[in-house]
């Protein structure tokens, strides 16, 4: 009958229009100091969010101003450091990569970051794609979903 045809068809269509609705997603992200502390930051970004995205949250989210020089490394479940991936240009060969997006980077070989903020202190951290989920549209994102342990402030204010 006309009508289970025209049912074929909306589901058929519905389908297709489904399909080619474009899901946006979340990385869920653990970052660890590397201190003598236990101080770990989870949190939710974006899977569009830029590197410099992430690296300002990271500042804002362990207490730094984001004002001095970083970096990111690509790295293996040894964390060993890789290819640098500078946010600022250092040279012809080594340019900015802060405007590349975090879904450029990770893959399921790769997971691990290690982030390098101010160059002079080195405050290293370990960050790792803990998962990739879909994203809630009620939410804001960057999001911090769980924080342990603080630098002390004497650290983030000592003079070299």
């Amino acid at each position: 009958s006309f009508s289970s045809l025209c049912f074929i068809c909306f589901s058929v269509f519905s389908n297709v229009q489904i399909k080619s609705k474009k899901m946006r997603n979340i990385f869920r992200i653990r970052a660890i100091l590397d201190d003598s502390e236990d101080i770990i930051r989870d949190f939710e970004i974006d899977v569009n969010s830029s590197l410099d995205d992430l690296h300002n949250f990271i500042n804002k989210s362990f207490g730094f101003d984001g004002s001095e020089l970083a970096s990111f490394y690509k790295s293996n479940s040894k964390w060993e450091q890789g290819e640098e991936l500078p946010l600022t240009d250092l040279n012809e060969e080594n340019q900015s990569k802060a405007e590349m997006l975090i879904s450029e980077i990770v893959s399921n070989d790769l997971k691990q970051l290690i982030y390098v903020y101010d160059f002079l202190r080195l405050w290293t951290f370990y960050i790792q794609v803990i998962e990739e989920a879909q994203i809630i549209d009620t939410q804001n994102y960057p999001k911090l979903i769980f924080a342990h342990g603080n630098i002390p402030e004497s650290r983030l204010n000592k003079e070299l």
